[in-house]
């Protein structure tokens, strides 16, 4: 079966697989090809007009903005943070685990984003640590409250979508 379909939006190129064999035909009126299929009257199918999914595209863009690390202000210095799934956050996991159970001394190292060691008290080890945890939230916050519009029927756009990821803090 042989098809054919506009390559683009401005449909300046055609693909067309014939007996197996695919090529890209121009759009052209000196264009041998093209001359045939208008001949044939042969069917293009239009090149598809993506559909934007609010709800994908919310979830791709809260993962990027949980994941994309903050700045924690401790002691006068802005330290860069990250809030990436994985090593990262369960190091802060675990260093918290330690504070809690009495087992992390105060003023131990700890490697940042900027793979920089700082000795850290344990109270500002916790005060990174939640404002980890609080900009994941808010994070999962704001994808929930956007998925209950979307679900509710209201027409959400990447605009607002994007703005009210943008409110989120990024610097604590």
């Amino acid at each position: 079966m042989n098809t054919y379909d506009f390559a683009n939006p401005a449909h300046t190129e055609i693909w067309a697989v014939e007996d197996g064999i695919q090529k890209t035909i121009p759009v052209d009126t000196a264009n041998a090809d093209f001359c045939r299929l208008v001949a044939e009257q042969v069917e293009i199918r239009p090149f598809p007009v993506p559909v934007f999914d609010p709800a994908a595209y919310l979830a791709e863009e809260r993962w990027k903005a949980e994941t994309g690390g903050i700045t924690v202000t401790v002691g006068g210095e802005a330290i860069p943070v990250s809030t990436a799934r994985g090593d990262d956050r369960a190091a802060l996991d675990s260093t918290y685990a330690a504070i809690r159970d009495g087992l992390r001394q105060d003023g131990d190292m700890f490697k940042f984003a900027d793979n920089k060691s700082r000795a850290m008290s344990n109270d500002d080890m916790q005060t990174v640590i939640l404002a980890v945890l609080g900009h994941v939230q808010a994070c999962f916050n704001v994808e929930g409250a956007l998925l209950a519009r979307i679900d509710g029927g209201e027409a959400i756009t990447a605009a607002i979508i994007d703005a009210a990821l943008a409110a989120i803090p990024r610097a604590y």
